[in-house]
């Protein structure tokens, strides 16, 4: 029972952003299978229920100075060592590099080195990063060259590691930290160095050599992920060169298992009219790639992000698909409308945004300056909408 505590443990630790990475990568030793010999179950909960990194270091090394069986097979077996920093350093927002000093006794000292120098050198890319925004923002084109240099020589060194020194030091191409805003909605966010590296424009080389070794293209967090941070710049990029690249790390990112549909949450206005009132709120919704393809009124990319399966919230892409369509005359975006209505989905649910459901949405709107063909189009949305539901009550 003692290593099955450890084992799921170490189970746990592969359900976090940062252990998904991991699960492309084979494990240089196997843990072994365990006898039913009884442990306390407290172990996993230090981990889990501590409040912070602190008191779980501390409950940690507490417990295992009075259980050698359980002090010996974190010591000996590398791949927990990784899998218990990563979910600290995941999980614990006082969670920092001088807290592993803390942990020498209970893991694997080799292991626990070598975690170190990965976490160094991609420190060493993070502020490399960080100088490089704001390169750009000043427009200093040399600090901005010698950037890229730098990282691409790094990334090449590590292109020259055995396998199993990848798997040891993965945190250098995988390293990752947290960044305080002043956004309440999303007061903290984690990023690491795929994230910055897109954020900041990195060329295609250095994105493709990031995902090659292993950098998570899914970080669960709040705010945008990358997939979305590469929809967005795609979506207001208006150079054709630069538009090519961005495609090719979306294709990139997709092929790596990215989630398309991603959602994270931000403020947006919202315009409301009751009788004689009218005016305008700001509520919190959830935004996703295909909803801002579709608020950006950008077809082509609307109908690219719909094939690889990144419509996500449908209750709120079918009224934005509707606004965009009655509002224009571009009947590419019944289209849709129309797949939107084929997929799966109870359009009785009200939208994120609103919390209404489509039809009294569409129908209640305040569609400012209706012309005969507005009209025209916002009755061909209410009666296929209208059809769609009588279909599934008749189901």
């Amino acid at each position: 029972m003692k290593k099955n505590i450890l084992l799921s443990l170490y189970l746990t630790g592969l359900s976090t952003s940062y252990a998904l990475a991991m699960n492309r990568i084979a494990l240089e030793e196997p843990v072994p299978q365990l006898q039913a010999s009884e442990i306390k179950s407290k172990i996993a909960g230090f981990l889990i229920e501590a409040p912070t990194a602190r008191e779980a270091i501390r409950n940690l090394t507490a417990f295992l100075r009075t259980d050698t069986e359980s002090l010996e097979l974190l010591k000996n077996y590398k791949s927990l060592t990784r899998d218990l920093i990563d979910y600290m350093l995941w999980h614990y927002d006082d969670f920092e590099k001088p807290m592993l000093s803390k942990l020498h006794s209970v893991l694997c000292e080799e292991e626990l080195t070598c975690y170190k120098e990965s976490i160094d050198k991609g420190d060493t890319i993070r502020m490399t990063l960080l100088n490089q925004r704001s390169a750009l923002l000043l427009g200093q084109q040399w600090e901005i060259a010698d950037t890229w240099n730098f990282i691409l020589q790094v990334l090449n060194n590590f292109t020259l590691l055995s396998e199993s020194d990848k798997t040891r030091f993965y945190q250098i191409v995988n390293y990752c930290w947290k960044e305080t805003t002043s956004d309440l909605l999303n007061p903290i966010l984690n990023k690491n160095i795929l994230i910055e590296s897109l954020l900041c424009d990195a060329p295609l080389e250095i994105i493709s050599l990031l995902i090659k070794h292993g950098a998570q293209v899914n970080v669960f967090r709040s705010g945008p992920s990358p997939f979305f941070i590469v929809i967005h710049k795609l979506l207001t990029c208006t150079e054709e060169e630069k538009k090519e690249e961005l495609q090719k790390k979306l294709d990139l990112l997709l092929k790596a298992g990215a989630f398309p549909h991603h959602c994270f949450i931000v403020k947006r206005e919202l315009k409301y009219r009751n009788g004689r009132d009218s005016g305008s709120v700001i509520r919190q919704t959830q935004v996703t790639p295909f909803l801002e393809a579709l608020r950006h009124k950008n077809i082509q990319i609307a109908r690219y992000l719909f094939d690889v399966g990144a419509c996500s919230l449908p209750s709120d892409a079918l009224v934005q698909a509707a606004e965009v369509y009655v509002q224009g005359d571009n009947d590419i975006f019944l289209e849709i409308f129309k797949a939107i209505l084929t997929l799966k989905w109870d359009f009785t649910i009200p939208c994120v945004l609103t919390e209404t459901p489509p039809l009294d949405q569409i129908v209640f709107r305040e569609w400012n300056n209706c012309s005969p063909g507005m009209l025209q189009r916002l009755k061909s949305v209410i009666d296929l909408l209208k059809g769609n539901l009588e279909t599934n009550i008749n189901a």
